[in-house]
């Protein structure tokens, strides 16, 4: 038997928006159960600390770990909750990702899968739920380089919460992609996990003025070897 060492980093945020005038205090808190808006959430129709606001994030979480076939593969996992305060705010269900994937097929990828979203509107008072279909997913080459993943919400309007989520696998696990604690939109709640394995040392640095609770944990994994 052999023993693998697990590092795990935390990054856990509950921000308030970047305007220094404006209240510390978000005005409701987020469920973070993914598929599951509260009645809270679905009710909602201003920001308070940002009367301004188009539309906030309700959260955005993340995790990335590794796998291992025939080599190290990075995988990194989304799930975004966005609600749309106003008309304006409708432009935010088209998503756009851009990915690695140069057009020379000898060089490391990056691939996205099981990508998935829906839309939740009040109507005469009950939550109704519209599932993105497949065809509003596409991938379209952006130069030689990247790739775009595009897919649009369906049903959104005024008052809509969307929730979308996709998951990015990379070849190119030397080099783990920047978290953005804080978007253009106010952020309620932002989490970023990553799993590092002990044979990967990865310096990490967090940057900007607004506090970041982290937590590190080692774990220990038993594995079966020879």
């Amino acid at each position: 038997m052999r023993k693998l060492f697990i590092l795990c980093a935390f990054l856990l945020q509950l921000l308030s928006p970047v305007y220094p005038q404006q209240a510390t205090t978000a005005t409701i808190g987020p469920n973070l159960k993914y598929g599951k808006p509260s009645k809270e959430e679905l009710s909602l129709t201003s920001y308070a600390p940002d009367t301004t606001a188009t539309a906030i994030y309700l959260f955005h979480q993340g995790q990335s770990d590794f796998v291992y076939h025939d080599g190290f593969q990075l995988t990194t996992e989304h799930w975004v909750r966005i609600k749309i305060l106003k008309p304006q705010g409708v432009s935010y269900a088209d998503v756009s990702v851009p990915y690695y994937s140069p057009t020379d097929k000898d060089e490391g990828q990056e691939r996205a899968s099981e990508i998935e979203g829906c839309s939740y509107n009040m109507e005469n008072g009950k939550c109704i739920k519209t599932p993105m279909k497949r065809e509003s997913i596409s991938f379209e080459r952006f130069n030689n380089l990247y790739k775009m993943l595009k897919f649009s919400l369906p049903a959104v309007k005024e008052g809509t919460v969307i929730e979308y989520h996709y998951k990015l696998y990379s070849d190119y696990f030397s080099h783990i992609d920047n978290w953005m604690m804080q978007e253009e939109l106010p952020m309620l709640y932002n989490q970023y996990k990553i799993t590092i394995p002990h044979v990967f040392i990865y310096n990490i640095e967090l940057r900007g003025k607004d506090y970041i609770q982290s937590e590190t944990k080692r774990l220990l994994h038993p594995c079966h070897g020879t």
